[in-house]
């Protein structure tokens, strides 16, 4: 009677394993079990890149595996996920602090260069006020370099055509108030023009004044975030 019993149990207990196989195996042949993924595209009707989505198993494995678009969900590549998006937030977080400065740099050089007048020397033809020769953008740029000490890029001098007379002359900026750069001139810097045969003046002084002139250069002469060096850095 006991060993009836016992081959009972484990009759009943094989029968349970084949079943629970065979359940089993019954829904991942009918696609109907699902799986956790981790999305590596966009995928439309199922989430943007990085979502977690459930789908079946079998849409997993013939389609969104080979095709790339997802991997399986484990603990190890949900962890990568969280480390990879807190690595982006704090990108985006330095990108936006960085262009930040940036911004409060431009906005002091664009005082600088409103609040300065710039002296281009130039031959004129006696007895009149026409130069010889013609003041062009890149002129204007090489004597801010020299007065100010400011690397201004060509682009930023909207020049509608080069200067022929002699004199006081308003030029377009393509910067904004803010420092921004803009589509269209917002803020006009002033540029005379004088006979190169006159004798020197004093140009303006490269440190400006006031709280202009203290953050455009340190204490020590050294290049503040008023003084632009290098216009790739500054200007793009």
């Amino acid at each position: 009677m006991r060993i009836l019993r016992q081959l009972l149990v484990w009759e009943s207990v094989e029968n349970g394993f084949v079943g629970a196989f065979q359940q089993q195996f019954s829904r991942a042949k009918s696609g109907s079990n699902k799986v956790s993924v981790i999305l590596q595209q966009d995928v439309p009707n199922l989430g943007s890149k990085g979502n977690i989505a459930t789908v079946k198993a079998g849409y997993f494995r013939n389609f969104l595996y080979p095709q790339k678009m997802a991997i399986y969900a484990t603990k190890s590549n949900v962890e990568k996920l969280e480390k990879s998006v807190l690595e982006a937030a704090r990108a985006r977080d330095e990108q936006r602090r960085a262009e930040a400065i940036r911004q409060r740099q431009l906005a002091i050089i664009a005082q600088r260069l409103t609040s300065s007048t710039i002296e281009v020397k130039q031959r004129i033809v006696e007895g009149t006020s026409t130069l010889y020769g013609s003041v062009t953008a890149r002129s204007i740029c090489e004597a801010v370099g020299r007065q100010l000490k400011i690397d201004l890029p060509e682009a930023r001098v909207l020049l509608p055509e080069p200067i022929r007379e002699a004199g006081t002359h308003r030029v377009p900026l393509a910067i904004s108030a803010a420092g921004g750069g803009a589509a269209g001139a917002e803020v006009f810097m002033t540029v005379a023009v004088r006979d190169a045969a006159e004798a020197p003046k004093k140009g303006p002084s490269s440190k400006g004044d006031g709280a202009v002139g203290a953050a455009a250069e340190g204490e020590d002469g050294s290049a503040g975030p008023g003084m632009v060096r290098d216009s790739s850095e500054e200007w793009l």
